[in-house]
């Protein structure tokens, strides 16, 4: 659907374009707006075994201009889908964030077999215990009770297990609808849509469910992230360089299970997980 894929998608408009690969993200202001800090972060992405590294500086971008139109059609379907995704924005951040958590409950299956094909044992019972206390005590996930109880919330996705197993990222990629990306992380979310349960839905009721959870997903990526990086383009001389070295960052430091993970409070650009209608 539309709509699902969307919810992966990057807002976006494009800007001069730069020479090479090389990503120059720079601010325009200096104050501490959340613009300006994701704009500080949008710099080099760190190497995965050595994440403070300076040396992978560049970012392989072979088609530069193709993924610089793509982000811009991007930018209008975005823009198309604002007044679909309007009763999401109009909701007080504490409903937001409810939602935002039974979302993220949901897609417990996915993390937790990522967690386990990556060997993390710790991490997957962290996942299990995490599911059975927010699904019960935390009202079918929509309360992060888990998290009051230590058990912090993580995502892991077949992107980054492939990422975990030596698999580099490739050429970064502008996917229609679905944003940024590179080859190993396309890979991913076809895996991660087929292994999530909600895909396997039959039927009207499983249908009219998945297409529930696409819309609510669709909106909380887009509605509760618009305004991020919305500050992000303005801070930003080139958006799409930001975008790009901000995507590679965030990807790399997940692979490497990076706790203080840079891109961990810039908004998700395309990382979230599609278990939308069946077959779609």
């Amino acid at each position: 659907m539309v709509i699902g894929a969307a919810s992966l998608m990057l807002a976006a408009c494009v800007t001069t374009p730069d020479d090479g690969t090389v990503d120059a993200a720079a601010s325009t202001s200096a104050d501490a707006s959340p613009g300006v800090q994701l704009a500080s972060l949008a710099q080099s992405a760190p190497d995965i075994d050595n994440p403070d590294s300076a040396e992978d500086a560049l970012v392989p971008d072979p088609m530069e201009d193709w993924n610089r139109f793509v982000f811009d059609l991007n930018t209008l379907i975005y823009t198309l889908l604002q007044p679909v995704i309007a009763p999401y924005g109009v909701l007080p951040d504490e409903r937001k964030e409810n939602v935002d958590n039974f979302l993220h409950n949901l897609s417990t299956p996915v993390i937790l077999l990522n967690d386990v094909l990556q060997g993390e044992v710790d991490r997957a019972w962290v996942t299990t215990q995490r599911f059975a206390i927010n699904s019960t005590a935390g009202g079918l996930g929509f309360f992060d009770t888990a998290a009051g109880m230590g058990l912090s919330p993580h995502t892991e996705d077949f992107g980054q297990t492939l990422g975990a197993w030596g698999v580099g990222d490739g050429p970064y990629t502008v996917f229609p609808l679905f944003g940024p990306g590179n080859p190993r992380d396309g890979v991913g979310r076809a895996v991660d849509m087929v292994t999530n349960p909600l895909f396997w839905l039959a039927g009207p009721t499983g249908e009219r469910m998945a297409n529930i959870h696409t819309y609510a997903n669709a909106s909380s990526q887009l509605g509760g992230r618009g305004k991020s990086l919305e500050s992000l383009r303005e801070s930003s001389i080139d958006f799409y360089a930001a975008v790009r070295s901000l995507y590679v960052q965030s990807r790399r430091a997940a692979v490497a299970n990076m706790e203080d993970n840079p891109g961990a409070t810039a908004p998700a650009i395309s990382n979230a997980v599609q278990e939308d209608v069946p077959g779609s």
